[in-house]
């Protein structure tokens, strides 16, 4: 990789817990580099589709009844709950 010159392209697995499984056979630079993105994770499928459903459940609850909707009385999973991004959704 050509990192001195800045024409190299960081690993993304570099930055992970378990690293990079390619090794020194990676076409990725592996030294740090000032301005890398971290790597966004992707929840599961099945957490996605609950998301989902709970998102089209509540968007039903306020089109139906608009005044008695108050957001902060649902209950929300623990994985939204706890989760300033996905609660701010």
């Amino acid at each position: 990789a050509d990192h001195f010159s800045g024409g190299c392209r960081p690993c993304a697995y570099t930055s992970m817990a378990m690293g990079c499984s390619a090794g020194v056979h990676c076409r990725f630079c592996h030294l740090e580099h000032p301005k890398q993105r971290r790597v966004r994770v992707r929840h599961c499928k099945g957490k996605r589709d609950r998301y989902r459903k709970l998102v089209s459940k509540l968007a039903t609850q306020l089109s139906e009844d608009p005044a008695a909707f108050d957001p902060d009385d649902e209950r929300l999973p623990p994985s939204i709950k706890f989760d300033p991004h996905m609660k701010a959704k």
